[in-house]
């Protein structure tokens, strides 16, 4: 089926995290710069991303974007991001004039947050807002993921010792339920818990609020997966890692 409209990107390396790959907010930024051939008027209420490989500088993706559902009141987009050498991730958007609970891809509760939940408290500065002095939607992404690299090591699992164990923790998946909104020069609490291990993957919890006042922001829900440096397949999360991490689990 032909995508209902298009743009071609080329991955640039200032774009790219220290694995060489694609940041994951970036996903949620080539998206949104596809909406501008025909923006929604509709305030946006949730987006996600699913990843499927590593997008690497110079690499040149199409965002195909397909309208699913188009209604008073109501939209919903899905988009693929396709390279040379297949499909790398498929998202989805949607807008709505009050958040829908009952369409769409609206995220499970999450579970209550533990004791031991981990909490930060990050700026809205002037690089994270656009014309309206609103916060890019992208940017919230990018907070969570910030939070997910200081709780790791926090509980003693910097990105340093992750690679000297010969293991890299990689977005598989994820979704941003958009609650309220935050302003340059507020700043938003990131509070994070984890729940679900499996084999390979555990799932993350992040509440962003504003800061003093508790008034929320959005909820991010992530799926990590666990992979091998070398091979890039998954392998099992260590037993050490899991029991450093108990008191953050729900």
């Amino acid at each position: 089926m032909a995508p209902d409209f298009s743009r071609r990107f080329r991955v640039r390396s200032y774009e790219c995290d220290a694995y060489g790959h694609l940041n994951n907010a970036n996903y949620l930024r080539y998206r949104q710069a596809t909406d501008e051939a025909r923006l929604p008027t509709l305030p946006l209420v949730r987006e996600g991303v699913e990843y499927f490989r590593p997008l690497e500088p110079a690499d040149d993706v199409v965002v195909e974007c397909f309208d699913d559902d188009v209604a008073s009141g109501y939209e919903r987009r899905t988009y693929r991001f396709v390279t040379d050498r297949g499909e790398a991730a498929t998202a989805y958007a949607e807008w709505a004039a009050d958040t829908p609970s009952d369409r769409g891809d609206a995220l499970a509760v999450p579970p209550p947050a533990p004791r031991g939940a981990f909490a930060i408290d990050l700026p809205i500065e002037w690089r994270d807002v656009g014309v309206d002095n609103r916060v890019n939607p992208a940017t919230l992404a990018a907070l969570a993921e910030h939070c997910g690299i200081r709780v790791v090591a926090a509980h003693g699992w910097p990105m340093e010792r992750c690679t000297k164990a010969g293991f890299a923790i990689v977005l598989r998946r994820l979704q941003i339920e958009h609650i309220g909104s935050a302003h340059l020069e507020d700043e938003i609490q990131v509070r994070t818990w984890a729940s679900d291990p499996r084999r390979s993957m555990i799932t993350r919890h992040y509440a962003l609020s504003r800061s003093g006042s508790g008034e929320p922001v959005a909820l991010v829900r992530t799926l990590y997966v666990w992979v091998d440096l070398e091979t890039g397949r998954p392998v099992r999360v260590p037993d050490a890692f899991l029991a450093d991490f108990a008191p953050n689990f729900a």
